[in-house]
């Protein structure tokens, strides 16, 4: 999802090969696009590269969780803004998620802005579940404090 059509086009041309990825223009800031995003879809993973506060990652990470329910959330940007890195943390110190892997770049790497950054440019984080009961089959339910928080 992204807000700009140009954006859109170019992440379709780069991904011609992989018909599993959907593409859709909306505004993340808005629940409602997240609640059309959910209808109908079964989604594994949420790609966020959008605004890098901490409150609109946050709140893209919270949406994504509560409407989406995806396995895995990778979030770019991670070791070039804070906003990114604290809301990761924020995800994992409340129990949504774990955190998993690094992606693209890992170290000294620099940004357009010039800056030289340390660390990991994206992460991958597993989405964390539990089992509703025993007799479940393949529902999950989320832990009962972050659910509480979204």
């Amino acid at each position: 999802m992204d807000y700009a059509e140009q954006y859109l086009r170019l992440n379709a041309h780069f991904n011609a090969d992989r018909p599993n990825v959907f593409y859709m223009q909306g505004d993340t800031s808005e629940e409602g696009t997240w609640k059309s995003l959910a209808a109908g879809n079964d989604v594994d993973v949420v790609f966020l590269d959008a605004s890098h506060d901490f409150e609109r990652v946050w709140s893209d990470l919270n949406f994504a969780v509560q409407h989406l329910q995806p396995t895995f959330i990778v979030f770019d940007d991670y070791a070039a803004e804070e906003g990114v890195r604290d809301a990761v943390e924020a995800g994992i110190e409340k129990g949504l998620m774990k955190m998993i892997g690094a992606l693209g770049e890992t170290e000294g790497f620099t940004v357009k802005d010039g800056r030289t950054i340390e660390g990991a440019e994206g992460v991958i984080c597993e989405v964390l579940f539990e089992e509703s009961d025993e007799s479940a089959t393949d529902e999950h339910e989320y832990h009962a404090e972050a659910k509480a928080e979204l």
